[in-house]
């Protein structure tokens, strides 16, 4: 099983520089990331990664275990997240007047924008790569559970909707 706790700062990384996420974010609790990383963890699984694995949202643990691309799947889902809020709640602009003078500031919402157009064609490449089985295809074992896994470009067979036929 994975806690989605040990998840909260590499979430904490993802949405703000290393160091900043308690000037960035300063009214969130660890709690509301729980909440993040498992609303990323449902998205994903709507795209086809996760499958047949569970999120028991009163411990926040998903089992079986996350690998460690996994973890950073469900992690990128949640910072494409928090992107889209940005983008969204973002003012378009402020003008400031005073007598004899005015100011204006535009904020940088193409930035945004840019950063979330690429985080959604990194996510497309990942679920086609998943879904064709591209990457080094190994037999790994679960050193927890003494359990054969297959493994896909980093996400355990059971990360990923494999098509019928590969079951």
């Amino acid at each position: 099983m994975t806690e989605l706790a040990d998840l909260v700062e590499a979430y904490k990384r993802e949405v703000s520089m290393p160091g900043a996420f308690a000037t960035d974010f300063p009214t969130v609790t660890d709690d509301q990331i729980l909440g993040a990383l498992g609303d990323a963890f449902g998205e994903a699984q709507i795209d086809g990664f996760f499958g047949k694995m569970r999120l028991d949202t009163d411990d926040w643990i998903i089992t079986p275990d996350l690998s460690t691309a996994g973890a950073a799947l469900v992690v990128i889902y949640a910072g494409i997240r928090v992107l889209r809020q940005q983008i969204a709640t973002q003012a378009r602009g402020t003008t400031y007047k005073a007598p004899g003078l005015e100011y204006s500031t535009t904020p940088a919402a193409s930035v945004l924008v840019e950063l979330l157009k690429q985080l959604h064609i990194r996510r497309k490449d990942v679920i086609n790569n998943a879904q064709r089985g591209v990457g080094t295809s190994v037999f790994m074992l679960d050193g927890y559970a003494h359990r054969g896994n297959s493994f896909y470009g980093g996400l355990f067979a059971h990360e990923i909707a494999l098509p019928r036929w590969a079951d």
